[in-house]
């Protein structure tokens, strides 16, 4: 009977072991996760300059003259 009882511990302890890894691994992912949200507000948007428009107006302009 002793034999059957340190099994049976010890299945135990392999569950308990797993579960606790598992909520280990979920929390570190919740983490990295809520570090990615809070990063994603410091995101700037890259806005064209000036001079970008005007070849893209040329750009626009050449390809009309060629459709004609």
């Amino acid at each position: 009977m002793a034999g059957l009882h340190i099994e049976c511990t010890d299945s135990l302890i392999e569950e308990e072991a797993m579960l606790h890894g598992i909520n280990v691994t979920f929390f570190i992912s919740t983490l990295i996760a809520v570090i990615a949200l809070i990063l994603a507000f410091f995101i700037k948007r890259v806005k064209p300059n000036h001079e970008d428009k005007k070849d893209e107006e040329v750009v626009v302009k050449h390809l009309d003259t060629v459709k004609e």
